[in-house]
């Protein structure tokens, strides 16, 4: 859902979560819990005027600055300045002004034994410059709230292991797209996802025979496919065409609980598959 007010316009979600405030308070806030479904690193100084540092590599890393903090009720906090000196040629790095605009809040409430969670991120500029930004935040929200979930419903206190593929692409996206998921060497090639939407159950073998079973999460061509795994210990997955971080590139993405070997395994077999299917992109 987004909303337009005062120039600005926003991204709100809200998930449901079984789960204590006070548990779905550390995953927001605790370092190694944040590891487990957000980003690949962290840091966090808590209290008003403190920070937390989000870090999914060298490229992307910045500090969000505290603005309240009111344990198991609410979390507000700047978003995103960079830690690197060099930083992706995209409008939201470029444009510091309207980047220092834009504001967190994740707010918590009981509700029968469970957490809602709504998380509202405002303050995007409602210029046309900003689209692609805004959109991919709101699509990549949606994701990391259902990874939230996703961790504190089937991999609570377990460590999560993470297989990250990018490779920048030879061709316009919309052809990439087919490449990469319904392509000889791709996810789908036998079609099995072709009309299903968030919440369906799925099957599928994929083109280096793998059979994979779980639910849709994101369904989006020719941007973005996201779905459980759970007949390979209950991983998320996800494969995506983006082009936010200022060149276009394919990537593919495996979260895995408590079993590295998945996520080693899925690493060597599509780092393969998009050398083989970019080899031209760089």
């Amino acid at each position: 859902m987004s909303q337009v007010k005062d120039g600005t316009r926003s991204i709100e979600v809200e998930v449901d979560l079984h789960a204590s405030t006070a548990e779905v308070w550390k995953a927001l806030t605790d370092p190694v819990e944040l590891t487990r479904w957000f980003p690949l690193e962290a840091e966090v100084k808590p209290g008003p005027g403190g920070t937390i540092r989000l870090r999914w590599g060298p490229e992307i890393d910045g500090r969000c600055g505290i603005r309240v903090w009111e344990p198991e009720r609410r979390l507000q906090m700047g978003w995103f300045e960079p830690e690197a000196k060099d930083t992706p040629d995209t409008v939201f790095y470029k444009d510091r002004d309207a980047r220092r605009r834009l504001a967190v809040d994740y707010v918590l409430g009981s509700e029968s034994g469970r957490t809602v969670l709504r998380l509202v991120h405002s303050g995007f500029s409602t210029d046309a410059s900003w689209d692609e930004e805004f959109d991919a935040h709101r699509r990549g929200w949606t994701l990391e709230l259902r990874s939230l979930r996703h961790y504190l419903e089937h991999h609570r206190g377990h460590d999560r292991t993470v297989a990250w593929i990018r490779k920048a692409i030879d061709r316009p996206k919309t052809a990439a797209w087919t490449a990469l998921l319904s392509g000889k060497r791709g996810v789908d090639p036998q079609g099995a996802l072709d009309g299903l939407g968030a919440g369906a159950r799925y099957a599928l073998t994929t083109a280096h025979g793998e059979r994979w079973e779980g639910e849709v999460i994101v369904n989006l061509p020719p941007v973005e496919f996201a779905a459980t795994i759970d007949n390979l210990g209950r991983s998320l997955v996800r494969f995506g065409i983006e082009a936010h971080m200022g060149k276009p590139e394919a990537w593919a993405w495996l979260s895995a609980w408590g079993e590295p070997i998945h996520a080693r395994a899925f690493r060597e077999k599509w780092t393969a598959a998009l050398d083989a299917l970019f080899d031209g992109g760089r």
